[in-house]
């Protein structure tokens, strides 16, 4: 492993993490402010949000899945077995969904477009298959060393970014866009090299049986989880209109995945090892999100009153739109909570329950999405995915109360 003390993992797994996070919303506004808000910036983040479906598709309900499945897994070679197996299905179906896509995008939006479109998808690729060397690190409990090599190279991605700035045209999208898929893949190939991993399994009948109970797991799951991109698509015929909404989701994104981290993949891999004590273990949890979630609430309502009015004439679009980022941060609350709720499913392995329940509820919430926007615009969109998600939580915690 990499040469990191014993006695400072924790200060480096949260050092690492606020790097992270920091660093990859600065990146984000960085992009934004060299390319401009406009067809550019909005073309970059379409491409990002196909990639972003295609790995929602390959992994929603995968993630917690993996972690308890490799913590269940003493024998390392063993564990780097699975990472081998589950990294060559992830390969097949991105290379299938490129042939695809990317011709489509090309049709669509023209060359340009179809070019960041393929640099998205096969960086979507090295951050799905580095999603499961977390889950990994997770089971060992060193995720400190996954957090601090990612942490090494959004700094690197930072420092050119400052230092070699991107022109408002399409050589700099095309720039822009070959920085996000280093960025994706230098972390994956230093983790592959790190723990050892064989990428590709060549033992068929185990891909079989791993994709038969995958595709079981995530077959109904790609219906929903085609939420973001679909909020992204409704929005791109608006110049402008999805590169403000992406930045101002950065917030909530960052905050789902620091809990996801810090809260939620412990508690899966601990559940493993501790099962007697799993239902204090989740109430805990649980509190402690919805702790989190009010305060992260409150934090942006007195933001709201207090900096609005400073920030008004220096910088009018921030106050412009930070109703948007209060209304993001009730959704991110919401969905924060969803997240340790849905966990109880996962750690008694009724992984299907919350999947049928999101699917049922978005038949609903796509007519809405559309009458919302069509009516009132951003707000309207963003309100009526709050309510979806929110649904989603109140009937999960009603089965939840019965099965207690």
């Amino acid at each position: 492993m990499l040469p990191v003390g014993r006695m400072n993992r924790k200060h480096i797994f949260f050092l690492s993490l606020f790097f992270n996070f920091s660093i990859g919303f600065l990146i984000n506004i960085i992009l934004v402010k060299q390319l401009g808000t406009g067809t550019l910036s909005d073309m970059l983040f379409l491409s990002i949000s196909i990639s972003s479906l295609l790995i929602m598709i390959f992994t929603a309900g995968l993630s917690n899945y993996y972690i308890v499945e490799l913590s269940s897994v003493p024998d390392i070679k063993e564990k780097n077995k699975k990472i081998g197996l589950y990294f060559t299905i992830y390969t097949c179906l991105f290379l299938i969904s490129s042939v695809v896509i990317i011709p489509l995008s090309f049709l669509s939006k023209g060359a340009l477009f179809s070019i960041i479109v393929g640099l998205s998808i096969v960086g979507g690729l090295f951050t799905a298959g580095g999603g499961k060397y977390n889950a990994l690190y997770y089971s060992v409990k060193k995720q400190h060393v996954w957090e601090f090599v990612n942490a090494v190279v959004n700094i690197v991605a930072l420092l050119f970014l400052l230092l070699f700035p991107l022109k408002n045209s399409d050589q700099g999208l095309i720039c822009g866009s070959i920085v996000l898929f280093l960025k994706a893949l230098i972390p994956f190939a230093i983790n592959t090299i790190n723990m050892k991993t064989c990428l590709i399994s060549f033992d068929f009948f185990a891909i079989k049986n791993e994709a038969k109970r995958m595709i079981s797991l995530v077959g109904v799951s790609i219906y929903y989880k085609s939420e973001q991109f679909l909020d992204r698509l409704i929005l791109s015929n608006s110049s402008g209109l999805l590169t403000k909404y992406h930045i101002s989701s950065q917030v909530y994104n960052a905050l789902s995945t620091l809990e996801g981290k810090i809260i939620v993949s412990p508690l899966m891999a601990s559940v493993v090892t501790n099962s007697q004590n799993k239902e204090n273990v989740w109430n805990k949890s649980l509190l402690l999100v919805s702790v989190i979630s009010v305060l992260m609430v409150i934090s942006v309502t007195v933001l709201e009153w207090t900096i609005s009015p400073v920030l008004g004439k220096s910088f009018p679009l921030v106050v412009e739109y930070f109703h948007v980022i209060w209304l993001m941060s009730i959704y991110g609350a919401i969905t924060l909570i969803g997240q340790v709720v849905s966990s109880w499913f996962y750690i008694r392995k009724k992984y299907r329950t919350p999947i049928f329940i999101s699917a049922v509820n978005f038949s609903f919430a796509i007519p809405a999405k559309l009458l919302s926007y069509s009516y009132f615009g951003l707000v309207g969109l963003i309100i009526s995915t709050t309510i979806y998600h929110l649904l989603n939580v109140l009937i999960m915690l009603l089965f939840i109360l019965r099965r207690k």
